[in-house]
């Protein structure tokens, strides 16, 4: 799961090869069995890299979701992307304004989408100008964060996936290079134990 993790949550700066948009599609059917799974028989799923070319940012080719009708079946949606992110960013467009369903932190009713579920009234096509969608800030991991299991870690990248998100902070595993630093200079294990703080408190240690 993480590398479908790392696929959703990543823009890549190269046309992908095919298995590489094979495997971009299959993380967000992923997502999909997850969090939906009666919708994804009528999701038509496409990553197309070229799609965005002709719109560009600073940072290259301007990434990009469509949304509408599909063309081989009257009862399926077509979502076309650029990226993988754009993609499960584009699922996440038909969910809450042409389904009418939410997923938050807390409350989702994703599994009421209604089946067959509703088609859009005609095809949207959005350029996503942010090339770095930005999620969390230096304190987020001294939260509740700090106690999560595997459930609760999978519905937050499942969620950040869905907003687009591609560049959670992340400083989880930064003790550990620390301990490899501070043991080079001859610091013990129970020097280091007594260095550290508390899980909640590591980010303000970090500061």
């Amino acid at each position: 799961w993480f590398l479908a993790g790392f696929i959703i949550l990543s823009v890549a700066k190269r046309v992908p090869a095919a298995a590489d948009l094979l495997a971009g599609e299959k993380a967000v059917e992923a997502l999909l069995l997850r969090r939906v799974p009666e919708l994804l028989p009528y999701l038509e799923l496409t990553l197309d890299p070229r799609g965005g070319v002709q719109t560009s940012n600073a940072d290259g080719p301007a990434e990009f979701f469509e949304v509408g009708n599909s063309t081989t079946s009257g009862l399926n949606v077509s979502i076309t992307a650029s990226t993988t992110s754009s993609l499960a960013l584009g699922v996440h467009f038909y969910l809450k304004y042409v389904a009418n369903r939410h997923i938050s932190w807390y409350v989702s009713n994703l599994r009421t989408v209604e089946i067959p579920p509703p088609l859009p009234q005609k095809t949207e096509r959005y350029v996503i100008n942010a090339t770095w969608r930005y999620a969390w800030n230096v304190c987020t991991h001294g939260y509740s964060m700090a106690w999560w299991g595997w459930e609760r870690w999978e519905l937050e990248l499942d969620f950040m996936a869905l907003q687009g998100v591609n560049l959670p902070l992340l400083f989880t595993g930064q003790e550990y290079i620390w301990s490899r630093v501070f043991k080079q200079f001859g610091v013990s294990d129970a020097d280091l134990s007594a260095f550290y703080s508390s899980p909640a408190f590591l980010p303000w240690q970090r500061m």
